[in-house]
């Protein structure tokens, strides 16, 4: 019985957790500015949900302002890594 307790939390906290991994190759915008060499936040939508998370850009020496459509290209840790979206990538209606 206490086995299946345990599974049963178990089951409960991994539910919540994501992978930051899961989020490269999503697009999304930026939320507070991404300042050169700093991180800023995006809103990405990860494994169906919208979640807004620290970012930092590819070009450390530019700033990505607030609004900007971005892609998210590499994480390290618990930090996305971003550049804006090229010309002609698009939002998804799922990504909006």
């Amino acid at each position: 019985m206490v086995r299946y307790m345990m599974a049963g939390i178990s089951n409960l906290q991994a539910d919540g957790t994501m992978k930051h991994s899961s989020a490269i190759g999503s697009k999304g915008h930026v939320y507070s500015r991404i300042k050169p060499n700093e991180e800023g936040e995006v809103q990405v939508a990860v494994d169906g949900t919208l979640r807004t998370l620290l970012a930092r850009g590819r070009d450390k020496t530019k700033l990505i302002p607030s609004g900007e459509l971005i892609k998210v290209v590499d994480v390290i840790g618990s930090t996305l890594i971003v550049e804006p979206l090229s010309e002609g990538d698009e939002l998804s209606s799922e990504e909006e």
